[in-house]
């Protein structure tokens, strides 16, 4: 019942509602289209993609073990690959140490599972490969130092046969990769450099790391069937059962916006 002096298009109104619904019922196989049909959960591969920028935790150093000023991307001309000789745990407690006897840092560390550990922002100055002139070394100490380049270390042990692990030739390769997009740094042996290379009394990354393998993933990223080996914390491109089921939910709000919109 309408009140008195109200005037109503019943009419009008009823012809709006058909001519949504018609508009709709256009629209709605192109939605469906669209967002409908994502990967299928069942019999596709699905993939890791180490070429996207790595997800990292933070576990910042003692400000007593990196010099807080922040670099140029242009002054940033290297990567420098470690060994811990220990643990992840060890060299993330080392470097948030602040009462070292001589005080360093690297600027990342990778877990034997992939996991990436930042202690030091990359456009800081971690103390890792050492401040001799520039000159005044042999191959790759005449130029490499703390103040050019970025530090990796790897949980492990030179002389571990089972150094490194595939997780992280694969994390790190993922890293290294986006740093060099990121700060222009080329990606050759010139540029990425173990730091036996510069000066190391511990000969790290050590005779096990296989720098042709290590290189062609830097260079070409990392494919493989999720679970061979296992996620390195690598931001991946999802497909299978949660892109089906995403695309499920974008579909079904689609449907509900679409209703909303005829009878609303």
């Amino acid at each position: 019942m309408f009140e008195p002096g109200i005037t109503v298009n019943l009419k009008g109104i009823e012809m709006k509602r058909i001519e949504r619904f018609s508009l709709v019922r256009l629209l709605l196989p192109v939605i469906i289209l669209l967002f409908g049909f994502g990967p299928v959960a069942n019999g596709v591969d699905c993939f890791i993609d180490s070429t996207r920028a790595p997800v990292v935790k933070y576990c910042p150093a003692s400000i007593n073990n990196f010099s807080e000023n922040y670099r140029t991307p242009e002054e940033i001309n290297y990567i420098v690959i470690h060994t811990v000789q220990g643990s992840k745990d060890s060299a993330i407690h080392t470097f948030s140490s602040g009462r070292l006897s001589y005080p360093r840092s690297a600027h990342y560390t990778i877990g034997k599972d992939g996991e990436i550990i930042k202690s030091v922002p990359a456009r800081k100055e971690a103390w890792h490969a050492g401040t001799s002139p520039l000159g005044s070394g042999g191959k790759y100490e005449s130029r490499v130092l703390n103040e050019n380049s970025i530090g990796i270390e790897h949980a492990g042990f030179v002389d571990d046969p089972n150094f490194p692990t595939e997780e992280q030739y694969i994390s790190s390769a993922a890293l290294t990769r986006y740093l060099c997009q990121l700060y222009d740094i080329p990606m050759d042996r010139n540029h990425i450099v173990g730091h036996e290379e510069i000066k190391s009394a511990k000969g790290d990354p050590g005779p096990n790391w296989n720098w042709e393998y290590y290189m062609d993933l830097v260079k070409h990223g990392y494919r493989g069937p999720i679970g061979e080996p296992v996620d390195t914390g690598s931001r991946a491109e999802r497909g299978g059962a949660s892109n089906f089921i995403g695309n499920s939910l974008v579909l079904i709000g689609a449907v509900i916006t679409a209703l909303g919109y005829i009878f609303g």
